[in-house]
C-alpha cells in the first residue's frame, strides 16, 4: 500500500520534544517535531499536523476540536457524517456493482449522447438516467433513447420514435405530439359556451309561428 510504504520508508527524520520557545526540551516539552526534506511533522495538545517543509503548506492535519484536513484520503466504511453542510470540490463516483453514480465523471453505464462529465448520473446494466442544468436523457441498453428539456415550469420528454409529450405550467397545457389535451375547465367552458347558443335556439314550429305572427301583423286592416 502507497500509504504505508510512505511512512515505513521514513527513517533519517528524528523525533524531538521541544519546549515553548522552540528548543529542545524533553522535560518540558509542549511538541513533538519531526522534519526530513518531504515532510514535517507536529504533534502537541492541539493536534497533529503534516505540511509540506518547504512551503509549509497542510497536507494532513487532526485538531483536538475534531476538524480533520487531508489533501487526499482513502477511507473504509463511513458510518456517520455529521455536520450542517458538506462541500466537495471534486468528481464523485459511487460504484456499488452493477448500479454507478456519477457527478462530473463519465458514466459507464451511459449509452447517448449526454455528455456525463457536466452533470449526475445514475445507471445500471439497462438503463441510465442524466441530468444536468435544463436537460434530461435516459438511455438504455438496447439503444432506446429518451431525451427532453425541463425549466421551473416546464417539462418536454421525446421518445425514441419521435413523439413528444410536454408539460407547461404557465400556459396550464398539456400537449402530446403537438395536440393539446382538453382538460375538465376546458370542457366545462366550452359546454356553457353550448348552453349559452342552445338558449338563443328556436325550434321548427317556434319559427313558424314566429313567421305567422309576423305575417298576422303585417296584413291585419288591410283588405
Amino acid at each position: 500500500m502507497n500509504l504505508q510504504n510512505w511512512v515505513d520508508g521514513t527513517k533519517d527524520a528524528v523525533i524531538r520534544g521541544v519546549d515553548a520557545d522552540g528548543k529542545i526540551d524533553w522535560e518540558n516539552a509542549v511538541d513533538l517535531v519531526a522534519k526530513d526534506e518531504n515532510s514535517e511533522m507536529h504533534f502537541n495538545v492541539n493536534g497533529l499536523s503534516y505540511r509540506d517543509p518547504k512551503t509549509q503548506k497542510i497536507r494532513t492535519a487532526m485538531g483536538s476540536d475534531g476538524s480533520f484536513y487531508a489533501e487526499h484520503g482513502i477511507f473504509g466504511d463511513l458510518i456517520t457524517l455529521k455536520g450542517t453542510m458538506v462541500q466537495m470540490d471534486a468528481a464523485l463516483r459511487c460504484d456499488t456493482g452493477g448500479f454507478e453514480i456519477t457527478i462530473g465523471q463519465t458514466n459507464k453505464y451511459e449509452t447517448g449522447t449526454f455528455d456525463s462529465e457536466k452533470g449526475l448520473t445514475v445507471g445500471s446494466k439497462n438503463y441510465a438516467l442524466g441530468l444536468s442544468s435544463g436537460q434530461l436523457i435516459i438511455s438504455s441498453k438496447e439503444g432506446g433513447l429518451h431525451t427532453g428539456n425541463y425549466g421551473p415550469s416546464y417539462l418536454r420528454l421525446m421518445s425514441p420514435g419521435g413523439h413528444e409529450l410536454e408539460l407547461n405550467t404557465n400556459t396550464a397545457t398539456f400537449r402530446y405530439d403537438g395536440q393539446r389535451f382538453i382538460t375538465s375547465s376546458d370542457l366545462e367552458k366550452v359546454l356553457g359556451e353550448l348552453q349559452s347558443i342552445k338558449s338563443l335556439m328556436v325550434t321548427h314550429d317556434e319559427m313558424n309561428k314566429s313567421i305567422e305572427d309576423y305575417l298576422k301583423t303585417q296584413t291585419k286592416g288591410k283588405k
